[in-house]
């Protein structure tokens, strides 16, 4: 396996997606993500939140969309090549057909790894220039967490943790009532400070798909609404979306080429 060939395929899919503007899309995509659920995702407040109430908001959203448009990418790099009849000179290169495959890899990764940064970098700055509570330690971990999002893994028998935050609009303590989806609760919790993160783990003990539901209540009682969350285990990525399942019905034609790449 030669890396000069990987290397100059890897470079040239970072040029492709200079010169086609993705790095610019993507940019603005993260970025604008960001700052919307940090101003307007709460439901128990008004204006700019601090950046553990933006994680909270975006975890998600970022779950389902990294995937969506790494197929997005994926899709104009191969199926783009052949329409172009680009991908056919590059197969008669040198270059085998692993190479090719993590030339593309690598090149993709990079340019989703770098609008990711730039996006939600640029965000963080204009979220941390308006509220008082900075905590840019976790705001890295996040970005480096959903940078690395294809890389996750979850297995039954095998415990996960979970971050819940909370901001209440008074300013009050708050507890957390969480349901597992797999017949145990976690009851109400100690009271946390508004904004408090509240880590809690979790163990399945067979594979399937759970809904968490989680909701929080103050000082006073008043109750927030469910927020939903879907696992599976292990973690297979089985997203649902109608546009997901009708950008694959529409183009039948990705896996025989994937087939054909990898000489299955």
């Amino acid at each position: 396996m030669e890396l000069n060939s990987i290397f100059s395929i890897a470079k040239k899919e970072i040029l492709d997606n200079v010169r086609n503007k993705w790095i610019i899309i993507l940019t603005i995509i993260f970025a604008s993500l960001a700052l919307v659920v940090s101003y307007f995702g709460s439901i128990f407040s008004q204006g700019w939140q601090n950046f553990g109430a933006t994680i909270g908001g975006m975890m998600s959203l970022v779950q389902f969309l990294i995937p969506i448009i790494g197929l997005m990418l994926g899709y104009a790099a191969i199926i783009g090549e052949i329409e172009k009849g680009s991908m056919s000179s590059l197969l008669s290169l040198p270059a085998n057909r692993l190479e090719i495959i993590l030339g593309k890899f690598f090149g993709l990764g990079s340019i989703l790894s770098f609008t990711t940064l730039i996006g939600f970098g640029m965000a963080g700055i204009v979220i941390a220039a308006n509220v008082a509570d900075v905590n840019y330690a976790d705001y890295l971990v996040f970005i480096g967490a959903t940078i690395l999002l294809g890389l996750a893994n979850g297995k039954a028998g095998e415990e996960c943790e979970y971050i819940f935050v909370t901001t209440d609009i008074d300013g009050d303590d708050v507890s957390y009532y969480v349901e597992w989806g797999d017949g145990l609760i976690e009851e109400w919790t100690e009271y946390y400070k508004s904004d408090e993160e509240f880590i809690v783990s979790h163990t399945w003990d067979e594979k399937g798909i759970y809904t968490i539901r989680v909701k929080a209540k103050d000082i006073h009682g008043a109750e927030s609404d469910w927020a939903t969350l879907e696992v599976s285990m292990p973690k297979n990525k089985q997203y649902t979306s109608m546009f997901f399942l009708s950008f694959l019905d529409q183009h039948p034609d990705i896996f025989p080429i994937l087939r054909h790449l990898l000489e299955l």
